[in-house]
């Protein structure tokens, strides 16, 4: 059976989402004109951007497909997707960051492989948000799946 990566993308949105219950999670960005959460003390709520990237082929000869148990000579790739996470403060920052990686790491979306962290070595302050705000305490984190079969 033939599945969209629009399905495992869709998996892993909503499983952020899940394991992060009170916090906005932003698909591809913030859309014009969304408010920022902001608590009731004037700080920024945290909050988290998910990106997704390409899908780049594994080029292991025949047992490619069998990578997500597909067989039969399926077409296996490396999916990444990065997460912006904002929060308030470095403590908050560290905290919100590591529920979602905690979340993340192992997670199969859609019954494709496992996800894992890597990609690019992070620091505090690698992406601009632009999102008219002064945030000061934001940072992406990175991470990959093999999916199977996409179209």
């Amino acid at each position: 059976m033939t599945k969209s990566i629009i399905n495992w993308q869709t998996a892993i949105f909503d499983h952020i989402q899940e394991s992060v219950p009170n916090n906005r999670v932003f698909l591809e960005g913030v859309p014009e004109s969304t408010e920022i959460p902001i608590d009731p003390t004037g700080l920024v709520k945290p909050f988290a951007i998910l990106w997704f990237g390409q899908l780049t082929d594994i080029l292991t000869g025949t047992q490619s497909g069998d990578l997500c148990g597909f067989g039969g000579g399926m077409s296996a790739r490396t999916a990444t997707f990065a997460l912006e996470v904002v929060a308030p403060n470095g403590l908050s920052l560290l905290q919100f960051e590591d529920r979602i990686r905690s979340a993340l790491t192992g997670f199969q979306p859609a019954g494709q492989g496992e996800l894992a962290e890597g990609g690019v070595t992070a620091v505090r302050d690698p992406l601009p948000t632009g999102l008219g705000v002064g945030l000061r305490f934001y940072k992406a984190i990175f991470f990959s799946g093999v999916v199977g079969n996409t179209t």
